[in-house]
């Protein structure tokens, strides 16, 4: 029985065991730490190394790609506005084509028409001239009818005259009398 008790550790000695074991593999438990987080970091930046490979190489297409799409699209708006500029270019040229034209046709007809009221101008005055000659004869008749007139109303008053001259005489009419 006294090897079993020399056998037999007390609780406390347990605990100083324990501790002393404690403090023995605390080094290596640590370094076990530390190689495990190592292992562990080496994988995960292995992994993050070739994730960052993935996503530059990502990148780095979808920057290609992108630039693809832009280099294509600035081509095809350039030929756009290219065309529309040609047919805005071309449209002007016809308006203006078109408003010379009819500025042409405008002042063809406004000369024509500036003729046409020259020769109503010149037609009235050689008319003017016609019709004051015609006035003037007219007038000059009408003169002559009412003077014709005054003689013929004055010749008929004159015989009326004599008429009753000679029935109030009754008689011999002389030649004075006639």
């Amino acid at each position: 029985m006294a090897q079993q008790q020399k056998t037999e550790m007390t609780a406390m000695d347990k605990r100083k065991l324990i501790t002393e074991i404690k403090t023995e593999l605390k080094p290596f438990i640590t370094q076990l730490a530390e190689l495990s987080v190592t292992k562990t970091t080496v994988a995960i930046k292995g992994q993050v190394r070739t994730l960052q490979g993935e996503v530059t190489k990502d990148i780095k297409m979808l920057s290609e790609r992108l630039t693809r799409e832009v280099l294509r699209t600035k081509d095809e708006t350039i030929k756009l506005v290219n065309d529309v500029s040609a047919r805005l270019d071309h449209e002007n040229k016809m308006m203006i084509k078109t408003i010379s034209r009819n500025k042409s046709d405008t002042d063809l007809k406004h000369n024509k028409s500036l003729e046409v009221e020259h020769d109503q101008r010149n037609n009235l005055l050689k008319h003017d001239d016609f019709f004051s000659v015609v006035a003037q004869t007219i007038s000059v008749l009408l003169e002559n009818l009412n003077i014709q007139m005054e003689a013929e109303t004055a010749d008929m008053l004159d015989r009326r005259m004599m008429s009753l001259f000679a029935v109030a005489k009754k008689g011999d009419l002389d030649k004075g009398d006639m």
